[in-house]
């Protein structure tokens, strides 16, 4: 499994670049494994409770930390815990600095989701927009918008 680590900077260069994503990728491999493993194996409320309870109480303080947020929202989505969603998704959007282009799409777009669930149809079309701005092939992106290609 290889992971993007774009945006993941190693400050003061205390370990090379190399060896950071190796060690990185080596802690992170097993929780992301588990999660996948979960999540073919299991379907609805337990998997979701479990993504949640696994994340905890996560900061926004990586790019590592935003993806473990995303995961987070999305099964909170999942469970109908709209504004927990919300409230997570924000946070993770809070800090955009050395964040990948990907990353940052797909917590706008799992927002906009979020919004259309909350019936804040207008900060969902916002999220949205900004998806299409960016890349206008993104999941069904276009069709949310009501634009056709």
């Amino acid at each position: 499994m290889s992971l993007d680590l774009t945006g993941i900077v190693n400050e003061q260069e205390f370990y090379t670049q190399h060896y950071l994503n190796a060690i990185l990728e080596d802690d992170l491999k097993d929780v992301f494994s588990q999660w996948t493993q979960r999540e073919r194996r299991e379907e609805g409320y337990k998997t979701h409770h479990e993504i949640v309870r696994m994340a905890g109480d996560v900061s926004n303080e990586s790019a590592a930390h935003a993806a473990l947020m995303l995961y987070k929202a999305k099964a909170l989505r999942a469970q109908g815990l709209h504004t927990a969603a919300r409230d997570t998704l924000t946070a993770a959007l809070r800090r955009t600095r050395d964040r990948s282009r990907d990353l940052l799409l797909a917590l706008r777009y799992e927002r906009a989701l979020v919004y259309a669930e909350l019936n804040q149809h207008m900060r969902s079309r916002t999220e949205l927009e900004k998806v299409y701005s960016q890349d206008v092939e993104y999941e069904d992106v276009g069709a949310l918008l009501g634009i056709s290609s």
